[in-house]
């Protein structure tokens, strides 16, 4: 445990470092591509879970950029009830993608139920970071672009 705990710190710092000096396209390649060789020796469920979130979050970081550019509002209610609508995505999403599949599939220790794992938090991660937001963009903003690429 202790070891875990050192491993993040260390991570922690040196993604520090890497921002001044990286684009985050660039942080979130070296930490996916740091995470493949747990894929090969890891079995933790928490492991494909993490993985799957940092996919789910990467490809919904630029997904927002281009296409949603959420701004925040100083609107408390607002923030609640968005807050609110972003759990109840997660949640309900979670729920959803877990149907098609036998409860002991899930819980087995496998690649294929991992990759399952991953890929689920992945969709969910990327519906509520970079889809959920585009229900509070004005109607005339949904279909334009970003011109940074």
């Amino acid at each position: 445990m202790l070891a875990g705990w050192a491993l993040g710190l260390l991570a922690v710092l040196i993604l520090s470092l890497l921002r001044k000096r990286v684009s985050r396209r660039g942080i979130f390649a070296i930490l996916l591509l740091s995470g493949l060789p747990g894929w090969l020796f890891c079995h933790s469920s928490d492991f494909y879970s993490a993985y799957g979130l940092l996919l789910g979050f990467a490809a919904a970081t630029a997904f927002e950029e281009r296409y949603v550019r959420f701004e925040n509002t100083r609107v408390p209610w607002r923030c609640v009830l968005r807050m609110a609508g972003g759990v109840a995505v997660y949640l309900g999403l979670n729920a959803l993608l877990k149907l098609p599949f036998d409860k002991a599939f899930l819980a087995s220790d496998g690649f294929l139920p991992h990759l399952v794992r991953a890929l689920r938090y992945a969709v969910v991660a990327f519906a509520d970071i970079g889809v959920y937001p585009l229900a509070f963009r004005p109607a005339g903003k949904r279909t334009e672009p970003s011109s940074a690429a």
